[in-house]
């Protein structure tokens, strides 16, 4: 302000001497001028500048050195504000001056500074080629008038470094700023030089070898930069924020999690401290990456956050529809999804979809990235022909882009064809099922080998196809398969491996192979309480598991000791209202009547069947399983009204779920059919025989039933003394029993002595 007000008092003085349109006043305006613009009064500034230029223009005429030096100064405040086509023609104008006035003409120092300074603005007006141009005539004036080794020389070197680098030219581009960097180190070391100047250089050398993917050269000079940085503004400047912000990005490709993540949160502080609008976009950038880091550590809830911060900021600063928005919505979407929160995370997925699909188009990895993503939602939502359709779609992108050696393309086809494969599962298209998953197969094994996790993966997906197609054998070989590869690539105390082995233990005790199962399951239950202690949920569905194999061989207290343990581990650990405390309580129950004690079996089952009906509604074929479980302990405990209450409630729900031809419809309908018989109701139990036989008739795989309901039926006759059909009925039993169970077979052995005795009954009748 001092410095102002003496400028004006000078400037009043020549005015009153020298009259308004002196050459000295001019003078003073560009001194006046140049003060404004240094405290940011563009405006104050540019009209001092066209001041001088008219007196200069009116004195001296309009090709005046002086006036070109104004031209340069006007165009400098135009470039500061924006106008950019303003500025261009100030300096035009001010470069044919000095061309035409100069002794040196074209290689003239000011020819130079206005050649580099046009080739700024033609950057700003994205005309690449022509800055390109303007830079490398700078470059040649001022290595010619000031030598190769002066500052300007190292500007223009630099300027056509970047220039090349956009081109992708990157050996060129680091040979230009790598000798602008020596040159401005060895102007630093003769102390004409600030250290900030050398920093800016070497980031941006930095920034080039990044963008040319040689991030062992990046990260050395980013580190060299941001030491500069540290020692000079200091640790809090937004420059060090921002090499930070490369350095956290280039150790998250890199897998370097641990380190990335204090690199990046110490980004994170210094752009919220310095609470500047105009650093949010790389706020957001570091917050993505921070947000993969903590996905790629199960650390999801700060996943999350950060991802949501990310969007908010990006849609603040760029626009709803802006391309970067895709990124976090894709992740916020992806991170939702496995939680369950399907609705959620549909609208942020299709939100990444649709940008992908407009910013990228719908031939892009992006696109199929974000399909397939969308498919998992769906195929949670079990809408199947929907995922399908958008995985072959999904498949159908990638395959264009097969045969490149994409190794990780080739991995997304592989992890295409597994979904698809799920769904034909889920949907007992098993053949089908087993086409995509040995297409995966192959792909897997062709990228990773036969030893690879990701082959380990496929085979467990293989083996639950032919566990599900009823081919133990070959699912037994798959998990086997997966078992090895897992224990080579982990040891034998890995989680991958405790689940591995559940899942053999559970074929062990579909073939019956009760003792072969507990021995998995014991070995899988060690493994969990060493990883995971003693009360996580895998260690109570492990001891769930060993309690029905007991309970298999019937070991009754074994299996008790299993199913309790279990129980206290689920209500610890899920809360007295989940599912699994209601199966668990239900086995105990079960376990309960077995010995007898069953005042605590109904008293468990109840609470089991409470739960049921609190979490999945009064209709669902759960709570018909639930009252068809307590019907059968009350049938046991000789409850025969309480037994028949129940059984007709489940044969409803069953009846509403199944229709009227299921097989749990026969089962209620044939123990209802037994107590209507022992409580003499002969009427009401050949009914319920009957239907129940008409079911069983039409099942594959019925006929041990049909066989107990044909002794029912015979015995039933037999009391009513109709001899004839009480004999067919024993007879068929008998031959279906001795068909599956074999001649000397208890239950054989009955049926065949019933028939015995119903045929003397007829031929002493005669």
């Amino acid at each position: 302000e001092v410095a102002l007000e003496k400028f004006k008092t000078c400037q009043k003085i020549r005015m009153e001497e020298n009259g308004e349109d002196h050459v000295s006043v001019a003078h003073v305006l560009v001194e006046i001028g140049e003060l404004s613009e240094s405290q940011g009064g563009l405006q104050e500034a540019l009209g001092c500048y066209n001041k001088s230029i008219r007196i200069y223009r009116k004195r001296l005429g309009d090709r005046d050195v002086q006036i070109a030096k104004c031209l340069n100064k006007v165009a400098a405040v135009y470039t500061e504000e924006g106008d950019f086509g303003e500025a261009l023609g100030a300096c035009k104008e001010a470069l044919t001056i000095y061309k035409e006035e100069l002794l040196q003409g074209s290689d003239a120092l000011e020819v130079g500074h206005t050649q580099h300074q046009i080739g700024g603005i033609y950057d700003q007006l994205k005309r690449f080629d022509d800055s390109l141009e303007c830079f490398t005539e700078a470059l040649r004036v001022f290595e010619l008038n000031l030598g190769e080794d002066d500052l300007t020389v190292a500007l223009a070197r630099n300027n056509m470094g970047i220039n090349y680098a956009r081109r992708k030219d990157y050996n060129k581009a680091i040979e230009l700023c790598s000798e602008a960097l020596r040159i401005r180190r060895l102007h630093a070391e003769e102390g004409d030089q600030s250290g900030c100047d050398v920093a800016d250089t070497t980031f941006n050398l930095a920034s080039i070898y990044d963008e040319a993917e040689n991030y062992d050269k990046a990260l050395k000079l980013y580190g060299e930069a941001l030491a500069a940085y540290r020692e000079s503004p200091g640790d809090d400047d937004i420059e060090v924020a921002n090499c930070l912000k490369f350095i956290g990005v280039i150790l998250v490709s890199r897998k370097d999690f641990e380190e990335a993540q204090h690199t990046l949160l110490e980004a994170v502080r210094i752009y919220k401290a310095e609470d500047s609008i105009h650093h949010n976009v790389d706020l957001a950038t570091v917050l993505y990456n921070l947000g993969l880091v903590y996905e790629k550590r199960q650390d999801l809830e700060k996943a999350l956050n950060c991802h949501a911060q990310c969007l908010r900021i990006r849609k603040a600063e760029l626009g709803e529809n802006d391309k970067d928005i895709a990124h976090p919505a894709l992740h916020i979407g992806s991170i939702y999804l496995p939680r369950g929160k399907v609705d959620e995370a549909l609208v942020f997925l299709n939100t990444a979809l649709e940008l992908y699909g407009s910013e990228w188009g719908k031939e892009s990895s992006e696109y199929a990235d974000a399909l397939s993503k969308v498919a998992a939602a769906h195929i949670a939502q079990e809408e199947y022909d929907l995922a399908l359709s958008e995985l072959h779609a999904c498949l159908g992108i990638c395959k264009k882009k097969d045969g490149t050696g994409d190794a990780e393309n080739s991995e997304k086809i592989a992890n295409t064809l597994s979904l698809i494969g799920m769904i034909h599962n889920r949907q007992v298209e098993y053949e089908e099922a087993m086409k995509f998953y040995s297409g995966a197969l192959k792909i897997r094994i062709k990228l990773h080998g036969k030893n690879h996790e990701k082959v380990a993966t496929t085979m467990m997906e293989i083996g639950n196809v032919l566990e599900d197609w009823g081919d133990s054998d070959e699912a037994l070989d798959c998990y086997s398969e997966c078992l090895r590869i897992q224990r080579l690539g982990h040891g034998d105390e890995s989680i991958a491996v405790a689940e591995t082995l559940n899942k053999l233990g559970g074929v062990f005790a579909e073939r019956e192979e009760h003792e072969r199962a507990l021995k998995s399951f014991d070995e899988a239950l060690t493994i969990y309480k060493s990883h995971l202690g003693d009360n996580a949920v895998d260690v109570g569905h492990t001891w769930h598991q060993m309690g029905k194999a007991h309970d298999a061989l019937e070991q009754h207290d074994e299996s008790l000791h299993c199913f309790t343990e279990a129980l206290r581990i689920f209500r610890t650990q899920l809360g007295e209202e989940d599912l699994t405390v209601a199966l668990a309580l239900n086995n105990v129950g079960v376990n309960y009547a077995r010995r007898k004690e069953y005042a605590k079996a109904i008293e468990l089952c109840s609470e089991a069947l409470r739960i049921r009906k609190v979490r999945l509604g009064e209709g669902h074929l759960d709570i018909a399983d639930g009252l068809y479980n307590l019907a059968n302990i009350l049938d046991e405990w000789r409850r025969n009204d309480q037994a028949l209450k129940f059984y007709s409630q489940a044969l409803a729900i069953y009846r509403s779920n199944l229709g009227d031809d299921d097989i749990e419809v026969a089962n209620c309908l044939q123990f209802m059919g037994s107590i209507f018989m022992k409580e003499n109701e002969h009427d009401r139990a050949l009914t319920c025989f009957n239907e129940a036989v008409r079911i069983y008739r039409q099942k594959d795989g019925g006929e041990d039933e049909l066989a107990g309901t044909l002794f029912y039926l015979g015995r039933l006759f037999a009391k009513r003394a109709e001899f004839k059909s009480s004999l067919d009925c024993f007879t068929e039993s008998y031959q279906l029993r001795k068909s599956q169970l074999g001649e000397n077979h208890v239950d054989t052995v009955e049926a065949a002595r019933f028939v015995a005795a119903i045929e003397r009954k007829l031929h002493s009748g005669r």
